[in-house]
Parts: C-alpha cells; sequence; structure tokens
C-alpha cells in the first residue's frame, strides 16, 4: 500500500513596446525584441571530459568551463505551468555545472541564482537554494519560479564566476509541447512510465503526457525518472527495476529559516542533501511519486490504494 510522505525536491527598448509585442505574439513565436541565447548564437561549448559531451534532449551546453547550464536551443521555455494548483507562478528545474565540482566534499552548492524581467515591470525571479546532483560528476541544481511568463534575464554566480542568459516564457494550452520533450519509447523508464499512466487513468486521474526528467539517476540502482502532467497537477516518479522498492528509504526532515532540508537513509542510497521547498513523496512498490502540493500527492496516494 502506498504512503504520503513530506519532501523535498528534492529543475531561463521600450517596456510598453515590449509588453504589447508580447501580448500580440503566439504562444510558440519568440519575439525578436527579446535577446534570448539560443544554440545558433552563441558559441559552442563542449564540457571537458567526463562530463557528458551531449545536453538533454531540446537543450544545449552554455558557458565554460567555470560554469555553464543546459538551456532550449531555441532560447524558450514553452507552456510551463503552475506546480501546484493554487501557485500563480511558473516552475522550471535547472541544471548547472562548474568543473571540479564534488558533491562529496560540497554537498550545499555555493551557487546563486538571480533573475529580472526584460520586457516589462515584474517581481525578481524567485529561486531554492541550490542543490547537489549526486550522479558522477556530480552537478548542481536550482528550482526556479517565474512570477510571470515573458523576456527573463537570469544569471548564476559562483564565487567570481558569472554566466547569463536570456530565456522567453510562455504558458497555457503548450503545457505538453514540445514534442521532444516527450519521453521516449527508447528512454529506460518508459514501460513503467506507461504502465503508471494506464493504472491512474484507469482510477481517474487523467494523464495528458509524460515527459523527459533530468533527475535520473539520483539514487543508486534508479533506472529512469519521469514528469507528469495530470488534471490533478504535476508530479514527477523515479523508478526502480520490479523487483525492488522504496520501503527501505527513510528520509529525515529538517525546517529552518523557512527553507526544507532532507537526508535520506537506508535503501537505495543517496549520499547527498537537499533543501528547497517542501514536497511531498507517495511511496508504491519501484515507483516513489513527488508533488509540490499535497492535496496532488493525496490524490496519486488515493488512486493507488491496493493497486
Amino acid at each position: 500500500m502506498p504512503r504520503l510522505l513530506p519532501l523535498l525536491y528534492l529543475l531561463l527598448l521600450s517596456q510598453a513596446s515590449l509588453s504589447q509585442q508580447a501580448a500580440t505574439t503566439g504562444k510558440s513565436e519568440v519575439p525578436e525584441t527579446c535577446p534570448v541565447t539560443t544554440q545558433y548564437q552563441a558559441s559552442p561549448f563542449i564540457p571537458p571530459k567526463p562530463y557528458p559531451q551531449k545536453a538533454f534532449a531540446g537543450a544545449f551546453w552554455f558557458g565554460t568551463d567555470k560554469l555553464w547550464a543546459a538551456i532550449p536551443v531555441d532560447g524558450a521555455w514553452r507552456g510551463l505551468g503552475h506546480y501546484t494548483p493554487n501557485d500563480p507562478t511558473f516552475r522550471q528545474k535547472l541544471f548547472w555545472w562548474r568543473q571540479g565540482y564534488d558533491w562529496h566534499t560540497e554537498p550545499q552548492p555555493r551557487l546563486k541564482v538571480t533573475g529580472r524581467r526584460l520586457d516589462a515591470d515584474a517581481d525578481p525571479l524567485m529561486v531554492d537554494r541550490a542543490t547537489n546532483v549526486s550522479s558522477e560528476p556530480g552537478g548542481m541544481l536550482v528550482g526556479i519560479n517565474f512570477p510571470t511568463v515573458g523576456c527573463w534575464e537570469i544569471t548564476g554566480h559562483y564565487g567570481d564566476d558569472a554566466l547569463t542568459f536570456v530565456v522567453w516564457i510562455t504558458s497555457g494550452e503548450a503545457s505538453c509541447d514540445p514534442p521532444a520533450t516527450r519521453l521516449p519509447a527508447s528512454n529506460p523508464a518508459y514501460a513503467d512510465s506507461m504502465e503508471l499512466a494506464a493504472t491512474l487513468n484507469h482510477r481517474g486521474v487523467r494523464v495528458q503526457c509524460v515527459l523527459l526528467a533530468k533527475m535520473e539517476n539520483m539514487f543508486e540502482g534508479q533506472i529512469g525518472a519521469a514528469f507528469f502532467r495530470t488534471d490533478v497537477g504535476d508530479f514527477e516518479a523515479f523508478f526502480l527495476p520490479k523487483s525492488e522498492s522504496w520501503d527501505g528509504l527513510e528520509i529525515v526532515e529538517q525546517h529552518r529559516a523557512g527553507e526544507y532540508g532532507y537526508q535520506f537513509r537506508g535503501a537505495p542510497k543517496y549520499f547527498g542533501y537537499w533543501e528547497g521547498r517542501r514536497t511531498y513523496f507517495v511511496k508504491h512498490r519501484n515507483e516513489l511519486l513527488n508533488s509540490l502540493d499535497k492535496q496532488t500527492a493525496a490524490k496519486l496516494n488515493d488512486a493507488l490504494q491496493n493497486n
């Protein structure tokens, strides 16, 4: 039987004329007045070995060996949704790397990320405290929330090194686009993801699409992950082999200064430490589901009861 657990989770002229153009531009269009950073405008960067030479599907490496990130090929994050039903902001996760960064010795990265909207007045970008990605070689991860859609400049700081890029943000019905973000049949987690989607659809939770997730190798023995958009909210799922389960994983939560920190004990092993917003997890056999919304997690838990 699944159990509900709290966790974190613990993912880029004239203001009047720009705002007017943004309002009249199609959701899939990037206005010329938004100076987005694209693969074809930037100098090619290939990370040093042993870091992956190719970025995620639909993204490219941008930066230098001092600091680089995976950003969208055409400079746009389209169809961002509200991570929880009552959240007015638009959520994205952003990965960063730095040659020589070691998550063993620096589990809480000294990475700071800021952002500002270029085409209109808006509140600053909201950014979770950076956490580590405990794969080898290790990376860094921040969750970011855009107060509005539009043209955004994002800057990462690590010590004296900085990296800045510009992205175009949209929301709305294109939340399952572009097609390149769909989970392909070749993905190791595809079969488990489709089985989970079928189960949820059968039990009244309508799965709108299953997308690629970037948290594919967070735990020892994890075979993959997927991001689900549903009519009850978004969630991510981590998968172990069918013969294994998450029952042996103990999650230790700490709460201080308005943020949550988490340590993981038992099996499967995870040697890092996460800090940021509170998240709710559901354990179900070889699946670990998580959402930032308590009600979403509760509905998923109910749908999987006795399954």
